[in-house]
């Protein structure tokens, strides 16, 4: 899952897109909500994650999705869908994704 990247409204995102090399993906969307971010990472095998620090192996503070059977080459510690979205609220985050993928 790609980092935390600034977003028209004052707040940052954390983007559950994932893709292979040459792969197209379809028309970004964004939400805020809960359930429905929670809904689309299950569907597709996704847990609640955040970025270890490689050196003190302590939670940085990075959201990401973290699906099975993608490396993002970052250190991840799974958490709970609670702290997750506690750490989303309080970093005014938007949730980007893409419904399907286009090959």
């Amino acid at each position: 899952m790609a980092g935390q990247v600034p977003y028209p409204n004052g707040g940052k995102s954390v983007n559950g897109n994932y893709s292979a090399e040459g792969t197209t993906m379809a028309a970004t969307k964004t939400t805020t909500d809960h359930e429905q971010i929670r809904r689309w990472a299950e569907e597709r095998g996704g847990r609640p994650a955040a970025v270890v620090h490689p050196v003190d192996n302590k939670i940085a503070g990075g959201l990401r999705i973290d699906f099975p059977d993608y490396d993002s080459g970052e250190v991840l510690q799974e958490i709970t869908w609670a702290e997750f979205f506690d750490t989303f609220e309080e970093q005014n985050l938007v949730f980007m994704y893409q419904e399907e993928m286009v090959c």
